[in-house]
């Protein structure tokens, strides 16, 4: 992520992760090396999670404060955001290894960025970048693998055929049956979690 992060200007100052870190080890730590980054240009990060104790852990792995960590479901925050009119110059999409969950957070991503901003999404070996992939494709867009990473430029130009072209690509598929699985995770987190939602503290 440095050899990505090195070459933009955070001008928005924002790097948004979804899914932090599960480790307390810096080296192997994706919330670290965000940090780190954001840390050399002024910026913050904000990393969404539902575990109070991956939250805990990620934390350990921090050399810098500049990093907020909405205790959330990842779908409820990134509207959350986007609704505060939020604009990142990077975000990383890495939290559950579902194709569909992805798919739903970059099309919330999207929202979140303007042309010289970068999504890039985590273990492209995994199932994660299937969809998105496939619709990057279709719609003839230039992206990147790097080191099991998927990363993805905006640009004005790529902007516009999104616009044309994505709700086609997304409502293709069965939501109503596939959020079954969405209510069931939120259901979870809901459960046992202390959680930031909407901006406000909450104790459950």
């Amino acid at each position: 992520m440095f050899k990505y992060l090195n070459d933009i200007k955070l001008k928005n100052k924002l790097i948004i992760e979804t899914g932090c870190a599960r480790t307390t080890n810096k080296y192997e730590s994706g919330t670290y090396y965000l940090s780190e980054s954001a840390f050399k240009q002024d910026a913050k990060v904000i990393s969404i999670d539902w575990s109070v104790m991956m939250i805990e852990r990620a934390k350990q792995t921090l050399d810098h404060d500049n990093v907020e960590f909405p205790c959330a479901h990842t779908h409820d925050y990134l509207r959350y955001l986007a609704s505060e009119n939020a604009i990142a110059d990077f975000v990383y999409l890495d939290s559950a290894n579902d194709r569909y969950y992805i798919l739903t957070e970059f099309k919330l991503s999207l929202e979140l960025v303007e042309a010289g901003s970068m999504i890039c999404i985590d273990d492209y070996s995994a199932d994660k970048c299937v969809l998105v992939e496939k619709y990057l494709k279709e719609i003839d867009l230039d992206y990147e693998v790097y080191r099991n990473k998927l990363y993805f430029q905006i640009t004005e130009e790529n902007l516009s055929k999104i616009d044309e072209s994505f709700d086609k690509f997304y409502d293709q598929f069965d939501w109503k049956e596939i959020s079954k699985t969405f209510r069931e995770i939120q259901q979870q987190y809901e459960k046992d979690m202390s959680y930031l939602y909407f901006g406000e503290e909450v104790k459950t």
